[in-house]
């Protein structure tokens, strides 16, 4: 009888057990955790003004404080390392100015919403392996959030200054970077990579 493979799946890969986070440097990296940044609530409806000085109809939306990870590859809009920026004392974010960001949810919210649509054991999946597509488990950061998730779609574009505004609270150590790699993998093409395959850079 010939060699009998079972398929790889998320039960194969418990998530990270140390720590998700520190601070590095001052530089934005893929991974950082915000506070507090605007998102428009777009709905079925959406009041178009008419001005003059324009030759379109804007949009009015109603803006909401959100907690946001900055998901974009770091080398898109920084290649140099911190150090060589440092040295070097060139601009650090001269390449794209526009990034995307996924909303950080309060692990609270997310449990209702699996109460409701019966898939209450989704809660313990997330916990103990981060086996949802559509979510990244993040612990609890001591005096800034608690136990939370990435909602790793859809991510939204901003422009890079509007991060730079905003109150960064954490990034990620290298193990968390790794496992936001292999997450958004699973999120993008529904297909299990082994984490130990990614090599994120955090310099």
């Amino acid at each position: 009888m010939g060699d009998v493979r079972r398929a790889v799946t998320w039960r194969d890969f418990p998530r990270p057990t140390v720590n998700y986070y520190e601070t590095r440097f001052k530089y934005l990296s893929q991974g950082d955790i915000f506070d507090d940044v605007p998102y428009a609530l777009l709905g079925p409806e959406i009041l178009l003004v008419a001005d003059e000085e324009v030759p379109w109809p804007q949009a009015l939306v109603p803006l909401a404080p959100v907690r946001v990870m900055l998901v974009t590859p770091t080398c898109d809009f920084r290649r140099l390392s911190a150090d060589q920026l440092e040295r070097e004392k060139v601009a650090p974010y001269t390449l794209e100015t526009r990034v995307r960001v996924a909303q950080v949810m309060d692990l609270t919210a997310i449990e209702k919403s699996f109460e409701e649509s019966k898939r209450a054991q989704n809660l313990d999946i997330l916990r103990r392996h981060d086996g949802l597509r559509k979510f990244m488990y993040l612990p609890a950061l001591e005096g800034e959030f608690g136990e939370s998730a990435v909602s790793l779609g859809p991510a939204w574009l901003v422009h890079l200054e509007l991060l730079l505004q905003a109150s960064r609270l954490t990034q990620l150590t290298f193990a968390a970077a790794r496992q936001l790699h292999y997450k958004i993998v699973m999120y993008e093409t529904s297909t299990i990579v082994f984490p130990d395959s990614f090599n994120p850079p955090v310099d």
